[in-house]
C-alpha cells in the first residue's frame, strides 16, 4: 500500500524561536510533515529545557514543543552564525522567530533582508503585543498577558483573587494560529510565487478568545466577572460538592437538557417554574438556582 503524503511533505522550515508559542507552531508544521530545523544559542540552549520534570536527562516540555525537529545550535551575535543562517533561509520555505521586536533586524535577519535573499519565504514573527502600537518593543510572556488582557480577571471564584489558568493557552493557541498563518500563506504562494511576512501576538490571540465576554460588554456593556467553574451565559453550569467531598460538574447548557435534569434530581416543579423554566430566566436567578442545587446535591 502506497504511504500517503503528509500535507507539508517538502516544506522546509527554519526554527529560530524558542520557549512555547513560537516552539509550537514548529511542532505543528512538523506534524503536518514540514522538515523543520530548530535553531538554538550556544550557550543554555532553549529555556524550556530547564523546566522540570525531566525524562533521561531530557525536559518533557522541551521534549513536546520540539518534537519531529532537527536541531542545531547559532551564535547570532556573530556574524558567522548570521551568514549560516542566511544560507539556511536561500533554500528554506519558512522561517519562525519570536525575539523581541527588532532584534532579528538588529541581526541582518529581518524579514525585508531575509526576502531579499528569498523572495518567496514566508517569516512568521511571534511577539507578546504584536509588532505595531505603543507596546510593539516590549518582552511579555503568557501570564503578563493573562493580566493585561484581563482574563485572569474573570478567572477564579466570585470575591476572590485573579486567578492565571494553568494551562499556558494564549502560548499554545499563538502557536496553533500561527501554523494556520503559515499554512494559509503557503497556500497563498502557489497562486503569487511570492512569501509574506505572518504576524501573530498573544495580546491579539488573547483579546480573541475573550469572545462572547467581549463581545458581551461591546453590545450590551456588561462586565464579565469571575465564576469559578460557571459560565456567563448558562445556569446550571458548574462545579458542585458531593457529600463525600468529591465533585461533579453539571452542564445544563440548554432547556431540554435542563428538563432532564430536573426530573433525575426529582425537581420537576422546577421545569416550570417561571424563574427557571428557560436558561434565560436561570442565568438572571443564578444565585437562588445554584444556592437549591447545592444544597440537594450536597446530600449525595
Amino acid at each position: 500500500m502506497t504511504a500517503f503524503p503528509l500535507a507539508l511533505d517538502g516544506i522546509r522550515v527554519l526554527d529560530l524561536s524558542r520557549v512555547i508559542a513560537g516552539p509550537w507552531c514548529g511542532a505543528l508544521l512538523a506534524d503536518l510533515g514540514a522538515d523543520v530545523i530548530k535553531v538554538e544559542d550556544t550557550g543554555s540552549g532553549d529555556e524550556s529545557r530547564t523546566w522540570p520534570p525531566y525524562k533521561d536527562g531530557e525536559a518533557a516540555a522541551y521534549l513536546l514543543f520540539n518534537r519531529n525537529k532537527r536541531g542545531m545550535t547559532l551564535d547570532l551575535k556573530a556574524p558567522e552564525g548570521v551568514e549560516v543562517v542566511k544560507a539556511l533561509a536561500r533554500s528554506a520555505d519558512v522561517v519562525v522567530e519570536n525575539f523581541r521586536t527588532g532584534t532579528m533586524e538588529g541581526f541582518g535577519l529581518g524579514y525585508d533582508q531575509l526576502a531579499g535573499i528569498n523572495p518567496r519565504l514566508i517569516y512568521c514573527s511571534v511577539s507578546a503585543f504584536g509588532r505595531t502600537g505603543p507596546r510593539k518593543d516590549s518582552a511579555g510572556y503568557e501570564a503578563l498577558l493573562q493580566a493585561f488582557s484581563g482574563i485572569m480577571s474573570i478567572t477564579g471564584e466570585p470575591g476572590g483573587p485573579p486567578v492565571r489558568s494553568a494551562v499556558s493557552f494564549l502560548d499554545l493557541t499563538t502557536g496553533v494560529l500561527c501554523a494556520l498563518g503559515v499554512c494559509a500563506a503557503l497556500r497563498q504562494r502557489e497562486r503569487t510565487g511570492l512569501g509574506q511576512r505572518v504576524d501573530g501576538s498573544l495580546l491579539e490571540t488573547a483579546v480573541s478568545l475573550l469572545a462572547y465576554h467581549a463581545e458581551g460588554y461591546l453590545l450590551a456593556g456588561v462586565v464579565p466577572k469571575p465564576l469559578g467553574s460557571g459560565h456567563p451565559s448558562l445556569s446550571p453550569y458548574r462545579n458542585f460538592r458531593c457529600k463525600d467531598g468529591q465533585w461533579i460538574f453539571i452542564a445544563a447548557a440548554n432547556d431540554r437538557f435542563w428538563q432532564r435534569l430536573t426530573r433525575a434530581l426529582g425537581l420537576d416543579w422546577m421545569a416550570s417554574d417561571p424563574r427557571f423554566a428557560v436558561n434565560q430566566q436561570r442565568v438572571a436567578n443564578r444565585k437562588e438556582l445554584e444556592a437549591m442545587l447545592e444544597e440537594l446535591i450536597g446530600g449525595y
